[in-house]
C-alpha cells in the first residue's frame, strides 16, 4: 500500500498535533491524512450548515465566563439557588477534538 500513490495526498498540508497524536501508534501516512481529511471536512460542514452562527455566541458566552471568576462564582450561585446541578462550561479549542460538542 505504500507504493500506491493518490494526488490528493500531496497536496493535503497535515497539521502538526494530528501528526504526533497518530505519531504513536502504527498507522500508515495515509491514515493521517484521512484523520486530517476528516476534520476539514467537518469544519467545512459545520460552516455551511449555519451552525457557526450557534457556535459563534456559544463561545462568546463560554470566554465571558472562563475571564471572569466574579462571573463564574455568580453562575454558581445562580445554579445552586435553582437547584440545578452546578455544570462547568467547556471551552471550544479547535487542536482539542470533540470541545465543540462539549461546548454546546
Amino acid at each position: 500500500m505504500e507504493n500506491f500513490q493518490w494526488e490528493i495526498f500531496d497536496s493535503i498540508n497535515n497539521a502538526c498535533n494530528v501528526t504526533a497524536a497518530v505519531g504513536f501508534a502504527a498507522f500508515s501516512r495515509y491514515a493521517l491524512y484521512g484523520t486530517h481529511t476528516l476534520q476539514l471536512l467537518l469544519n467545512k460542514g459545520i460552516s455551511e450548515s449555519g451552525l457557526e452562527v450557534v457556535l459563534h455566541k456559544s463561545q462568546k458566552i463560554v470566554g465571558h465566563f472562563k475571564h471572569s471568576p466574579a462571573n463564574v462564582a455568580e453562575l454558581k450561585l445562580q445554579q445552586s439557588q435553582m437547584k440545578m446541578t452546578e455544570e462547568v462550561l467547556i471551552q471550544d479549542v479547535p487542536t482539542r477534538w470533540n470541545s465543540t460538542l462539549q461546548m454546546t
